[in-house]
């Protein structure tokens, strides 16, 4: 049985995962844009920080100095030290991981975020990441 491809649809769906590559790009743009003076901390998981980096990666949005799209093990220690995050021994092993999760309970992260932009318009940094800054003293 042969079943027809809607066209309009597939291209809807390859439009919105663009637009997804693009959002979590300028997310992760901005990102890294602080310093790590700022003590911002991840309060996610590893593997949704990886995914992260390898989607902008794999994307090549973001770009070094020379002009060159950033690959992703520089992308994962710029974006671990921003984030004062250990970065993993094996970083594409997280990824991996990432890609391994389809079809369980939790969505991957591009899947959450194409989500927050069907229902929002938006898919911001404090919806998408779990970013706060780091308490450096006890306050009363």
């Amino acid at each position: 049985m042969k079943t027809r491809t809607n066209f309009e649809e597939v291209m809807q769906r390859r439009e919105r995962r663009r637009m997804t590559e693009h959002c979590l790009a300028d997310a992760l743009g901005g990102l890294l844009a602080h310093s790590g003076d700022e003590q911002l901390q991840w309060r996610g998981s590893l593997t949704d920080l990886m995914e992260l980096v390898g989607v902008v990666a794999r994307a090549g949005l973001l770009y070094n100095d020379e002009g060159q799209p950033l690959c992703f093990a520089e992308l994962a220690r710029l974006t671990c030290r921003v984030l004062h995050v250990r970065l993993p021994r094996n970083p594409r092993n997280f990824l991996l991981r990432a890609t391994r999760r389809k079809g369980l309970r939790s969505l991957t992260l591009v899947e959450r975020c194409e989500r927050l932009l069907a229902e929002n318009g938006e898919c911001s940094m404090n919806t998408l990441f779990n970013i706060n800054p780091k308490k450096t003293s006890k306050e009363p």
